[in-house]
């Protein structure tokens, strides 16, 4: 006797709207979709390191603490030193002015000034042998970090910088031009600068040019750009592994376990296993805003992001194919009901296996494309 299923509109009608579903998630997902946005035309130039003693500024950094990192606002809180050295040339350049050497420089990605200070940590000037000027200040404050990639989140990398420009009144000066070089020798990170959650990997120095697209309306500018030498120390910080495990991916792992073995249950408990799936769409969507709460919104999707929206999906399947299973139980013929619960009980199995691979294989691949992209 050959077995015949009804309620194949309904089937048909599912795979239609899950189709168009997938197809609208993978054309988000590869940034098909997306509105026009603004492009600045800010940039940063390779910095001219060679430049000449008498318009070298010299600037060791060292960060001693770092702490209230907030990633949702994507600012944190640091101290520590800084050391200038600075030729005659510049100390004229002072003099003149009748300005102090902290005036020679800024802290660009500083937020506020109420709360940020840099003070002089010596009472005076130091002369050097080689007839170069020395002081050290002492800095705290609070801080913006500008790019922080959420692309691999939770596996992510955090750069936390503090970066030091010349201040514009000295980097356009007409009669002498001016660079800024970090003293590598010197600089560096102190004890006090782990961050919870997180674990340090390492610092990195780098000087180049920040080139304004305005010139500020300078009168005495002969570009329409201004360029001002800058300076950063970046610390980098990695999401501890076993963090992102427990408390997220542990959870997440536990409700796909439950939701991928409903399939097992017999079709008879056809009331049990359509409530699965809603039940986990529900709790899905609860884990997935409690870590978002956490993360600043964001134009793009994160890994686990895409993780998240292919547990919905195979949730959506499930519930299609538990709906779809119980209703051809209930209209079925008495004597075709062993070979029709047979029968569904190998669609099942099938379901379940790809399933989970599909799961496997999409996170594997989505990591793999997220790894290449932005490697």
């Amino acid at each position: 006797m050959q077995l015949k299923f009804k309620n194949r509109p309904i089937f048909i009608t599912y795979g239609a709207f899950m189709l168009l579903w997938i197809i609208a998630a993978v054309a988000f997902r590869i940034s098909a979709i997306k509105g026009e946005h603004a492009g600045h035309h800010e940039r940063f130039l390779p910095a001219n390191v060679q430049g000449t003693p008498d318009g070298e500024i010299r600037l060791g950094v060292f960060i001693d603490n770092i702490y209230q990192f907030q990633p949702d606002s994507k600012t944190f809180e640091a101290n520590g030193w800084i050391w200038l050295q600075w030729p005659e040339t510049v100390h004229a350049k002072l003099a003149e002015r009748q300005l102090s050497p902290d005036k020679l420089i800024v802290i660009a990605n500083q937020i506020e000034n109420w709360d940020s200070s840099i003070e002089p940590a010596d009472e005076g000037l130091i002369r050097r042998d080689d007839g170069r000027y020395y002081q050290r200040f002492h800095f705290s404050g609070h801080f913006y970090v500008d790019r922080i990639d959420f692309h691999r989140y939770p596996f992510h990398m955090v750069r936390i910088p503090v970066t030091v420009e010349l201040a514009d009144s000295f980097a356009s000066l007409p009669d002498l031009r001016l660079t800024l070089t970090i003293d590598r020798e010197f600089s560096g990170i102190g004890a006090y600068i782990d961050i919870t959650g997180y674990e340090t990997e390492s610092f990195k120095l780098k000087e180049q040019i920040h080139q304004y697209a305005t010139n500020m309306g300078n009168p005495m500018a002969t570009e329409k750009v201004l360029r001002v030498p800058q300076a950063t120390i970046e610390v980098s910080y990695r999401k501890s592994a076993n963090s992102a495990f427990l408390s997220l991916l542990l959870p997440l792992a536990a409700v796909m376990t439950l939701a991928l073995f409903a399939p097992s249950l017999s079709s008879a408990a056809w009331d049990v296993r359509v409530g699965i799936p809603p039940t986990a769409l529900l709790t899905l969507i609860f884990l997935q805003q409690g870590y978002r709460e956490k993360l600043p919104e964001l134009p793009y999707i994160s890994f686990l992001d895409t993780v998240y929206n292919i547990c919905y999906l195979i949730n959506i399947v499930l519930f299609g194919l538990f709906l779809w299973s119980s209703n051809e139980i209930h209209d079925g013929e008495d004597q075709d009901r062993l070979a029709l619960t047979e029968r569904i009980r190998r669609i099942d199995r099938r379901f379940q296996l790809g399933l989970t691979l599909f799961l496997l294989l999409g996170v594997a691949g989505n990591w793999l494309a997220i790894t290449l992209r932005h490697t």
